[in-house]
């Protein structure tokens, strides 16, 4: 049955996404089309609108899911990112979950507070895991991952073009040039690709579903020196099997 315009247009105003037959149908951008281009070495890649709001649509639903009310100030880095105080956001994540926040820019860092709550739960074995269905926070093992790292996202990792949707360059170069980020060093990633999910290896080439509670959208989790990897996937339990490494 086709989609009518009314009906596109209903889901971009609410923040939706249509699904058909499998097939996502990616709310569309009104106005002038606006396109991306990024160098890499001799090859320019270009990303359209469409494929950054998709991207985009996803983190607004991460985001509309949760409802903290007067309680989004609990969490003190949760306070600081939303105030745009970045280091002092950085400090308090890992005073409470012992890992590192790596923030590459400012950009829309609301869709990933939900994500970020529900991962030190997840870490301490307490409070609720919020998502359309809240449950207990079951407690996860980490599995020596010592960082974690948020951003929108464009490109596919084995490509060598996944890229920040809003500034910071390449992902791999951003981890690659980190003092604090080591060769060897385990990392959970909030940043979607807009390449082909792989069936049995789910964070590889797709997006993020930022809250960490989806199976068919996990987390990434990448290996400092490893370029162009993805080893293994995160969902938080009880929702999925926490860290999984490929």
């Amino acid at each position: 049955m086709p989609i009518s315009f009314k009906l596109i247009k209903e889901c971009a105003r609410e923040g939706k996404k249509l699904i058909k037959f499998g097939e996502v149908y990616k709310t569309p951008t009104f106005g002038k089309p606006e396109k991306v281009k990024i160098q890499f070495g001799k090859k320019t890649v270009t990303y359209s609108n469409e494929q950054i709001n998709g991207v985009e649509i996803i983190s607004n639903q991460n985001k509309a899911s949760i409802n903290f009310g007067q309680k989004s100030y609990v969490k003190l880095y949760i306070k600081y990112l939303l105030s745009g105080n970045l280091t002092m956001a950085q400090q308090e994540f890992f005073k409470a979950t012992g890992l590192h926040l790596h923030i590459p820019n400012n950009i829309r860092l609301d869709a990933f507070t939900g994500g970020l709550a529900n991962l030190e739960n997840a870490i301490k074995g307490n409070g609720q895991i919020i998502c359309n269905n809240p449950v207990q926070a079951v407690k996860m093992d980490l599995k020596g991952v010592k960082h974690v790292l948020i951003g929108h996202g464009a490109g596919v990792a084995s490509t060598d073009s996944w890229i920040f949707a809003h500034g910071g360059g390449k992902v791999f170069d951003f981890i690659n040039n980190n003092n604090l980020i080591k060769k060897g060093d385990k990392i959970i990633v909030m940043t979607c690709e807009t390449g082909d999910r792989l069936l049995d290896k789910k964070a590889i080439g797709g997006e993020v579903s930022t809250l960490l509670t989806d199976s068919c959208q996990p987390g990434k989790i990448i290996e400092a020196g490893r370029n162009n990897e993805i080893i293994g996937q995160i969902v938080l339990p009880p929702y999925g099997s926490g860290i999984t490494f490929y």
